[in-house]
């Protein structure tokens, strides 16, 4: 999708040379990409108090194999 946007040159730069990605679309899909997921952690943390007696959830069914036990070489 193509967008117009006004963007401060010394922000765009200092992105690029610290990711040390030289293209302006990639350096702003990182950036987009780098706010998203901040902004989804922080949402999950926010719930993270909503249910306090939930106590620990386990991390894997019972008799599920692993999935590193089944592989072939």
């Amino acid at each position: 999708m193509r967008v117009t946007l006004e963007i401060n040159a010394q922000l765009l730069k200092c992105a690029c040379e610290m990711s040390g990605i030289n293209d302006k679309t990639t350096v702003v899909n990182a950036a987009l990409t780098a706010l998203v997921q901040r902004e989804a952690a922080r949402f999950l943390a926010s719930q993270g108090g909503l249910m306090p007696n939930i106590g620990a959830l386990p991390r894997r069914r019972r008799g599920w194999a692993s999935p590193r036990k089944n592989r072939t070489r």
